[in-house]
């Protein structure tokens, strides 16, 4: 009987192991994302709303990618670990500041430019700390990444070079930024505030067509004192779409949204959409 090749039962262990995390963290799931183990922020249109970021309660406070957002302990969470993130000791040469980018420490701090690691590579914490940050997918692991999507927004220009194979990579990030961008070490990082309502439990599938948005009534009277929730329209009998009230700020704001077509009526006893019409005044 011939044998395979060691080269090939390694390319072929390489190829079966899954990637470090099934989700990431910043990634909107329907209708939000997860911003940490117990945080997220509300998505319109696969858009987050990074103005306001929610806590989930302490009896459930796993952020997961399902459509009710926070559950107990043990339930899979949608947002890794990122407390690695921009994390520069005294002697680090370079800090993962997402999955598959870093930045240079100098002084214990992340300076303001990005590299990328190649196609198929990710950020190695304690790779970077010495100086070769990218690895290859495969060969990572859950307590060596920094679990997040790249902020792709006001981005620093990036520059990457290598030289020989993935694992030797050497990468020199550029120190040019954008109009406008700001400072992503730890020191200047600007993160919204944390909410402190409590947060809706799950939240209805996104539709193809954008929520619309008005200041007129019913919405601005349903949501004018909150809270966070969901609600029917006042009266309401066909119950195809809610209002969903939120905080931005110092004003409470209103806005419609449809059910999705596998679940049209709005049921607001559950406070979530359903496939059966509710048959009482005011969708109960």
């Amino acid at each position: 009987m011939s044998k395979i090749p060691f080269h090939l039962l390694a390319l072929l262990a390489c190829l079966l192991v899954p990637p470090p995390v099934e989700a990431t963290c910043g990634q909107c799931y329907t209708a939000h994302a997860c911003t940490g183990l117990s945080t997220f922020q509300v998505c319109y249109n696969g858009v987050r709303d990074e103005s306001i970021t929610y806590s989930c309660p302490g009896d459930r406070p796993v952020c997961t990618a399902f459509g009710i957002i926070c559950m107990a302990e043990g339930a899979p969470r949608a947002c890794g670990d990122v407390s690695q993130c921009e994390s520069c000791g005294a002697n680090d040469i370079y800090t993962c500041t997402s999955l598959n980018t870093f930045g240079k420490c100098s002084d214990g701090a992340v300076t303001a430019g990005r590299a990328t690691c190649p196609e198929g590579n990710v950020c190695s914490v304690a790779g970077a700390a010495a100086g070769t940050p990218c690895i290859s997918r495969c060969g990572s692991s859950f307590d060596d990444i920094c679990d997040r999507v790249t902020d792709s927004g006001g981005e620093n220009e990036t520059t990457t070079t290598t030289t020989g194979d993935s694992s030797g990579t050497s990468t020199e990030p550029s120190t040019s930024t954008s109009p406008g961008s700001s400072d992503t070490s730890p020191g200047g990082t600007n993160e919204p505030p944390i909410s402190t309502d409590e947060p809706p439990t799950d939240l209805p599938i996104s539709t193809d067509e954008p929520p619309t948005t008005s200041t007129e009534e019913p919405e601005t009277q349903v949501c004018e004192n909150g809270p966070t929730g969901r609600f029917a329209f006042p009266g309401d009998t066909v119950c195809t779409s809610y209002i969903f009230c939120n905080r931005k700020g110092d004003t409470w704001i209103g806005t419609i949204l449809e059910c999705p077509s596998a679940n049209p009526f709005f049921n607001a006893t559950l406070t979530y959409c359903v496939p059966e019409r509710p048959t009482g005044p005011g969708c109960v």
